[in-house]
């Protein structure tokens, strides 16, 4: 899940989007998309109050390939199957 994240650098404050995995075990984050200072966003917002805003999100295409997947070899059905099959 994506959120909203502060840094400061060089004493400026930014944000991003930011969202959370593991990597070897521990915890790290994959940035998403930089918005900048407040200042920056607050005036992109009020030029463009009708434009598009663009999120690209590198794992949607995981969530995507496990349903084809699980779809292909019926995981839902053999699951039901399973289930029905405990109270012979």
């Amino acid at each position: 899940m994506a959120s909203l994240q502060a840094y400061q650098s060089h004493g400026i404050r930014y944000y991003r989007i930011v969202e959370s995995f593991r990597k070897d075990g521990k915890p790290a984050i994959r940035v998403l998309a930089h918005l900048g200072r407040v200042d920056d966003i607050l005036q992109r917002h009020q030029q463009n109050k009708h434009a598009a805003v663009k999120v690209s999100s590198v794992s949607a295409g995981a969530v995507t390939a496990l349903l084809r997947l699980a779809q292909q070899f019926d995981v839902a059905g053999r699951i039901d199957r399973a289930i029905a099959g405990e109270g012979k």
